[in-house]
C-alpha cells in the first residue's frame, strides 16, 4: 500500500499531521509507504490523482 501526503510550503498542519499518521500505522502494524508531496498551489493539489 502507498500513501501520498500531500503538503505545500508553510503548512502549520504538516508535521503533527504526518507524526499522527506514521503512529497510526505503526501502532496497527501496517507496512505503507509514505510518499511526501509537496504541492506548489491549490490547482496543483487539485490535479493530483
Amino acid at each position: 500500500m502507498k500513501i501520498e501526503f500531500l503538503s505545500f510550503k508553510g503548512c502549520p498542519g504538516y508535521k503533527p499531521a504526518l507524526s499522527l499518521l506514521e503512529q497510526v500505522l505503526f501502532e496497527k502494524g501496517t507496512a505503507v509507504l509514505i510518499e511526501k508531496i509537496k504541492i506548489a498551489s491549490q490547482g496543483s493539489a487539485e490535479q493530483n490523482p
